[in-house]
């Protein structure tokens, strides 16, 4: 199972993971306005969380 998804509007996705999005209550949380990604949306449309993404390329030595 997948970590809960985040998005913020400027378009970053980040997960629930510990260092993965902002802090919920803090002001990059706030102003740049996250909030939980529909589900379905994120099945839908592939979206990933851009930390998780980064690391799982570092482990495989990046794309081929």
């Amino acid at each position: 199972m997948t970590a809960r998804l985040f998005w913020s509007e400027r378009g970053q996705i980040g997960c629930a993971r510990p260092g993965h999005m902002p802090f919920p209550g803090t002001d990059t949380f706030v102003w740049e306005r996250w909030e939980p990604l529909d589900e379905e949306t994120a099945r839908k449309n592939r979206l990933r969380c851009e930390s998780c993404a980064a690391d799982e390329l570092r482990k495989t030595g990046g794309p081929r």
